[in-house]
């Protein structure tokens, strides 16, 4: 009986977790540019025998996230040379995000200001306000036979 009864209380317990979680999920809709001035990626050809690596640098990019259901959501990748479709999702912790387009996936983290190293201004009012997770460092990576392209950036979320 008393192994029922601590039984139902862990689950209990999950299903509380779970559903005060679920009120925590950052909402992404809205449009995500890289800094005009960065250099996130950067292209050089790398040989290596046969086989050829790319990474990038110096490109603008523009995450446009249109339909979010919960952790779930879609949306397009743009740059001055490609428009591809994504589809993505948000880890449970809130700050870790998983996308895939029809090339890669990307392995991203939501990050505050302060946390992607901005200079953050603070009013009084603010003291007690958490600060939005208003910028999202994007990890790609895209393996293939012939070539291979890996790259780090970081968008900043512009409007909604």
């Amino acid at each position: 009986m008393r192994k029922v009864f601590f039984m139902s209380l862990l689950l209990g317990l999950l299903v509380c977790a779970g559903m005060a979680h679920a009120g925590s999920i950052p909402n992404l809709v809205g449009v995500w540019k890289t800094a005009p001035s960065a250099e996130p990626f950067q292209k050089d050809g790398q040989q290596a025998g046969d086989r050829s690596a790319d990474f990038y640098r110096g490109v603008e990019a523009t995450l446009t996230i249109t339909k979010q259901e919960g952790a779930l959501f879609y949306g397009e990748r743009t740059t001055p040379q490609t428009n591809d479709a994504l589809a993505g999702v948000i880890d449970p912790d809130g700050k870790t995000i998983y996308m895939v387009d029809d090339k890669g996936i990307y392995i991203c983290t939501l990050m505050t200001d302060t946390e992607a190293g901005k200079k953050v201004k603070k009013k009084k009012t603010d003291d007690d306000k958490p600060e939005p997770l208003n910028n999202l460092l994007v990890r790609y990576l895209s393996a293939g036979k012939a070539q291979k392209v890996v790259g780090i950036m970081l968008f900043s979320k512009t409007g909604k």
